[in-house]
């Protein structure tokens, strides 16, 4: 009997270090460790540990794996099997279709991997995988513990196929046990003093501040909404986010009368055990009727059937995602009953965080204006199909992204081509450093290069952002005086793995890392702009500099497809492939005038289709007050 081993984790490493020990030295040699992930790789290396890359063993495209998760999750909770999931007028099922679209992508990233790996090589008769080293806490998101047992689940699919065994090991010590406990206990513990923080925090400031004349509910980042709060001094503050409070500052809570709240806050024990008891209703009404959803039963990847595995994850949306969002629209209700907000502001009213809908059907019974501040490039695909039912209102970067609102339902009275107050920094980056630099002897031609995140089961898994930032560093090896600017995205997950391979690809090309710097001071030193799929795009042409949109990797090429109208105005530059990054990055080098036409037609392109004039915060300030005017009586 073959095993093979799979690690999809770095932290696993220990548990299979431990795995190891307890095995025979005749065992380990029918043994084959295959790592799923170039980090991985690079630990075991490190650690001396034979393995087998499971680099090809994911067969089926990012791209074609989000439009299957999709069409399967649309189609799953869309059945009139679900007419039953309801609450106070909100459809459950609607509100969760992104949380199992999303949870689909994990399951389907393993079932690709283990599928190929059981036609690839059947003398495996039995895998070994180990169980996630994340334990899901309450609070986590709907489909969470399903998300940590995906790997397992996605081999109990591929198993009824091609009859292999599923072992899981099992190395949880006393110690580690009462680790876990001590650290979720210590969690909740800090979650409550931080709490009653916020509360006499709260007090002081509704206390000593006097009332505003509009009252906005905010469900977004504070750096959203303090630049276009500058132009709204009459209005006052209630922020649903209240992690948001460390960054605030004092002076400015007390300037806008801020206040930091939780929907959960404004729950009652009796509508929380009322919650417990209606999600138990909907899982008898789910059991019911399950056997007559024909999405359910027709449902595969990759040929392997996904039914029974479906089954379990529909039971914990219709449960726990049944009892999260009935306490929800419980408290929402009693929140803007309570509060009295004038407009309702959210950051996604389609979001795998149901609290932005819900915010917004709320709103929308209770007769005030709900408005979504456009916050990153319009994406039509399945996952968005009931955008329109939720949030009223829409600020767009401009007429382009409207005309594609407008496609699921929007018209002119409900959307407003204001641009972004976020990006009101790069218009004042640029009327500061409107001159490009030719990059001459004294300042080298420098390339900013925006870094896709490591996200394997749906963006770019390790070995993609190997390929991604050695064919970047080839292309500028080919520069003479040359600096290329890498951006990475902030924050500590993958930091060391990031920074291990630019040593490496970049070890001959001159480089540093911008990983905490805003990308507009990024772009503000750069002659050339080397972006992917993601807001960067828009970012780096206001900023007045050529731009390379890299398609390279799999996926920013599919959705680079979105981006043609761009490239067809010559607004940018699209490279799929090596060579092409290779002539573009070269070209620009060699060529001023080239640069100085491509930012003059990107320009004209920009001005023809966004509103990014530099006074995107004051255009939402008056859509604010414009909307406090239209608010509403109550809908009896």
């Amino acid at each position: 009997m073959k095993t093979a081993i799979i690690l999809y984790e770095l932290r696993q490493i220990r548990a299979l270090v431990d795995f190891l020990s307890s095995v025979s030295e005749e065992e380990k040699k029918s043994m084959t460790v295959i790592a799923l992930g170039a980090n991985i790789e690079l630990e075991l290396q490190k650690r001396g540990i034979p393995f087998q890359s499971g680099r090809d063993l994911r067969r089926t495209p990012h791209f074609e794996c989000l439009t299957c998760a999709e069409k399967i999750g649309e189609e799953l909770l869309s059945d009139r099997t679900f007419s039953f999931f309801s609450y106070r007028g909100v459809p459950l099922a609607t509100l969760c279709t992104f949380v199992l679209q999303d949870y689909l992508t994990y399951l389907f990233y393993f079932v690709d991997v283990l599928t190929t790996l059981a036609e690839k090589y059947p003398q495996f008769t039995r895998i070994v995988l180990f169980p996630h080293t994340y334990i899901p806490l309450e609070t986590d998101g709907i489909m969470a513990p399903l998300e940590a047992s995906a790997a397992i689940d996605a081999a109990r699919v591929v198993e009824q196929k091609y009859g292999f065994t599923i072992y899981i090991p099992k190395f949880e010590t006393r110690a580690a046990l009462f680790g876990a406990r001590a650290n979720t206990a210590l969690f909740y513990t800090k979650r409550m003093l931080f709490g009653w923080g916020l509360f006499v925090l709260n007090t002081l400031v509704a206390a000593t501040v006097p009332k505003k004349k509009i009252r906005v509910l905010a469900s977004d980042n504070l750096r959203n909404i303090s630049p276009f709060m500058q132009y709204l001094p009459e209005a006052e503050l209630l922020l649903l986010d209240r992690m948001e409070s460390r960054g605030a500052g004092l002076s400015a809570i007390w300037k806008h009368r801020m206040r930091f709240i939780h929907i959960q806050n404004f729950v009652s024990g009796a509508e929380r055990r009322m919650a417990r008891a209606r999600a138990s209703g909907f899982i008898k009404q789910w059991k019911r009727t399950q056997n007559a959803n024909s999405a359910l039963q027709k449902a595969e990847f990759r040929g392997n059937s996904l039914a029974q595995t479906l089954s379990v994850a529909l039971e914990n949306i219709v449960a726990r995602g049944g009892q999260r969002a009935v306490d929800l629209i419980n408290g929402a209700y009693a929140l803007c009953e309570q509060m009295q907000p004038d407009v309702v502001l959210v950051r996604a009213n389609f979001s795998t965080q149901i609290h932005f809908p819900i915010l917004c059907y709320v709103a929308r019974a209770l007769g005030i204006p709900s408005l979504e501040v456009q916050h990153g490039l319009i994406y039509l695909g399945t996952r968005l199909g009931g955008a329109q039912s939720a949030v009223e209102n829409i600020a767009t970067y401009g007429s382009l992204t409207s005309n594609g609102y407008k496609k699921l339902g929007y018209t002119d009275d409900t959307l407003f081509n204001i641009g972004s107050p976020r990006f009101d920094a790069y218009r004042a980056m640029r009327e500061k450093n409107m001159p490009m630099a030719a990059g001459n002897s004294i300042k080298p031609f420098t390339i900013a290069c925006v870094v896709p995140a490591v996200l394997p089961h749906s963006w770019s898994d390790t070995y993609e952002i190997i390929e991604y930032l050695t064919g970047v560093a080839a292309a500028a090896a080919r520069i003479p005086n040359v600096l290329v600017v890498l951006k990475l995205r902030p924050g500590p997950a993958d930091e060391a793995f990031y920074r291990s391979v630019i040593a490496r690809a970049f070890a001959s090309v001159p480089h540093k890392i911008a990983q905490y710097e805003p990308f507009v001071d990024v772009c503000a030193e750069a002659d050339a702009i080397i972006v992917i799929y993601s807001t960067t795009v828009l970012e780096a042409l206001i900023s007045g500099r050529p731009v390379i949109y890299n398609g390279m990797l799999e996926y920013h090429r599919a959705l680079g497809k979105d981006l043609s109208g761009y490239t067809a105005a010559g607004a940018m530059i699209a490279a799929n492939t090596q060579s092409e990054l290779d002539q573009s990055l070269e070209s620009l080098a060699r060529d001023p005038q080239q640069r100085r036409q491509l930012v003059e037609k990107a320009d004209a392109f920009m001005k023809r289709n966004y509103s990014f004039d530099g006074n995107a915060s004051q255009k939402l300030a008056n859509v604010v007050r414009l909307l406090t005017r239209k608010k509403l009586k109550p809908q009896l």
